[in-house]
């Protein structure tokens, strides 16, 4: 996928790549919450525009579940401290706790877990 006008988005070439993983996402790879995780993480370090990022940022994982015929999960206010966490952990390779909180949201309909 090439971005229109990509010389004016700042981190273009790294949203490039960002699409070009997300396609390639299976939920057959090892650790596809982790997976997931990590490219929302990417995605928020990426998007250019401080308004809406964050809705925007939780939406992307929604879409690779409900992909792979998942019901999708919800992030709630009350878990925003430990979603920030989980981003902040994300910043530093560590995608896990983010995966954990994708995973681990009642009602979320995620099976992936081992």
């Amino acid at each position: 996928m090439t971005i229109a006008f990509a010389r004016d988005v700042p981190r273009a070439a790294e949203l490039e790549q960002w699409f070009q993983d997300v396609e390639a996402l299976r939920a057959d790879d090892p650790c596809p919450l982790e997976r997931i995780a990590e490219l929302h993480a990417m995605f928020e370090w990426i998007h250019p525009f401080v308004d809406g990022k964050g809705r925007t940022g939780r939406l992307l994982p929604n879409l690779v579940l409900v992909r792979w015929g998942m019901a999708p999960t919800i992030i709630y206010s009350r878990d925003r401290a430990r979603y920030l966490r989980a981003l902040q952990a994300s910043d530093t390779g560590e995608h896990g706790p983010l995966g954990e909180l994708i995973d681990d949201v009642p009602g979320s309909g995620v099976t992936l877990r081992a």
